[in-house]
């Protein structure tokens, strides 16, 4: 007996499959990101860590700083509870390749509700 198993344990579960064949690519390729899960003890840590994702050496100063309105990831802007945007810093760097990479600090943080 043969045939399609849909009960069938899947090789990967977790990786997205392009099921319309729009993609065009490799679709793990299109999906890879170097972002991490990190917790760190202070904003240094965080940032160094950011670096380490986007591959600047640490030892690396920033082109530039600027300061801009933090996003809220829906196309508008986190406010403080007076109703004024709150800035963010952004740092600029300039990879080996030439590369413009940009590093937003979220100095506002997220709350963990585990603890």
């Amino acid at each position: 007996m043969g045939g399609l198993n849909p009960y069938g344990y899947v090789h990967n579960p977790l990786s997205w499959v392009d099921p319309y064949g729009l993609a065009g690519d490799d679709c793990d390729k299109l999906l890879k990101n170097k972002k991490t899960t990190y917790e760190g003890t202070s904003r240094r840590d965080a940032l160094r860590q950011a670096k380490r994702d986007a591959g600047i050496p640490n030892s690396q100063h920033p082109s530039e700083i600027s300061r801009v309105d933090l996003g809220d990831g829906y196309g508008g802007v986190v406010r403080n509870p007076n109703g004024t945007p709150v800035t963010t810093r952004q740092y600029h760097y300039v990879s080996k390749d030439g590369k413009k990479i940009i590093i937003q600090e979220h100095s506002l943080g997220h709350y963990n509700f585990d603890k």
